[in-house]
């Protein structure tokens, strides 16, 4: 009987030692964290601006300063895709060109010679994301192929036009080496080729957006909270 009666105390004991010995840990901040983790070319933050982080962003039309025509959809889509998943209230991009023809100001990017505020008002967004496609590039030497696509984004505040956060980064992809024999030769064109479809420059792409966008701060939940009350997009339409 004393046995039986030792074994639940036991038991109870035990439990009460590890809950007591189990202490909460203080949760980081998402933002610290993610740009310790994450390393850009080029990130710069202003200084308080973390506290005024906007919610409806509107994602611009990128400038394409590369020859290839294609860069200008897939890469500004590709950011968005990856923008989606960030604590944000996101505009989609056929609204936003919708209302820039309207207002005849989407050919030849004539928007970016208007006030952020006055973008603001007409996309009904706090945040405008502006981007410039720098590189989006494939290289061809027979037993050697590079893919390469280089993106810089900045997050402006529409009310103030403080640029909040800024990125730029490049990402290189590469396929072959040089063949130690003439029966491994036609192996590796045959990969270097295969590196030049169309189709790697989006995976890289895709790559560099992810990378960027994961280097990108985002409000904190009583931020995003208040945000969606419509507290944040007073800061535009007070007036």
């Amino acid at each position: 009987m004393r046995y039986h009666t030792v074994i639940p105390i036991i038991f109870m004991l035990s439990s009460l030692l590890i809950s007591g010995c189990a202490t909460t840990q203080p949760q980081p901040d998402p933002n610290t964290a993610s740009q310790q983790k994450i390393t850009l070319d080029t990130l710069e933050l202003a200084d308080g601006e973390l506290e005024q982080l906007p919610f409806r962003v509107a994602i611009l039309p990128f400038e394409n300063t590369t020859v290839n025509d294609q860069a200008y959809k897939i890469v500004r889509r590709t950011f968005y895709n990856h923008f989606a998943s960030k604590r944000y209230k996101d505009i989609e991009l056929f609204e936003i060109d919708q209302i820039l023809k309207d207002q005849k100001i989407y050919d030849n990017n004539k928007f970016a010679d208007q006030a952020s505020n006055n973008l603001g008002h007409m996309l009904q967004a706090d945040g405008l994301v502006y981007g410039k496609i720098i590189g989006y590039d494939r290289t061809f030497l027979g037993i050697y192929s590079q893919v390469s696509v280089e993106l810089e984004v900045r997050l402006v505040n529409a009310a103030s036009g403080q640029v909040i956060w800024k990125a730029q980064h490049k990402t290189t992809t590469h396929e072959g080496s040089v063949p130690l024999d003439p029966i491994s030769l036609i192996p590796a064109i045959y990969r270097t080729t295969m590196k030049m479809r169309s189709i790697e420059l989006i995976r890289t792409a895709e790559d560099l957006c992810r990378t960027i966008v994961s280097a990108l701060p985002e409000p904190n939940t009583i931020q995003w909270q208040n945000s969606v009350g419509g507290q944040s997009l007073a800061r535009i339409f007070h007036d």
